[in-house]
């Protein structure tokens, strides 16, 4: 059943990557368009700071918040996907009916699954201080 879910979550996720991957591609193209200029105008509202384009440090700027958000999202998607583990391997040791076999297997699975949001919570906050360091701004700001 893990194996089955497993073999489904891969497609979804590379998916989800060309998904992302062009949306990501008119800001890496440079060029203004109306959606951009809206969510400009959105940003702005917001508080953010606008960066400007011709200062050659903004570019890489850029590219830091940029590379940050795609973190960001793989770290979530994973997070999210261990989290739907736990639930599944919840449901199949209440579904094991007593077979030691399968209670075994849904906590092993629970186990390696807690692991992994461990491991996953822990490299937010590597990525995150390591960013905060970089970017010589502090971890609680805007």
């Amino acid at each position: 059943m893990i194996k089955k879910i497993i073999r489904n979550i891969i497609p979804f996720l590379f998916f989800t990557a060309i998904i992302l991957s062009t949306l990501v591609a008119p800001a890496l193209a440079g060029d203004e368009d109306p959606l951009f200029e809206k969510l400009s105008g959105i940003a702005k509202a917001l508080g953010f700071t606008p960066v400007d384009t011709s200062d050659p440090n903004a570019a890489q700027q850029r590219l830091g918040i940029l590379v940050g958000a795609i973190i960001n999202a793989v770290l979530l998607t994973i997070g999210v996907v261990f989290m739907i583990l736990i639930f599944i391997a919840g449901y199949s040791w209440m579904q094991s009916a007593g077979d030691e076999a399968k209670i075994k297997k849904a906590k092993d699975t629970i186990r390696a699954s807690i692991i992994g949001i461990l491991v996953v919570s822990m490299a937010y906050a590597l990525t995150r201080a390591v960013g905060a360091l970089l970017s010589g701004v502090g971890l609680f700001t805007k």
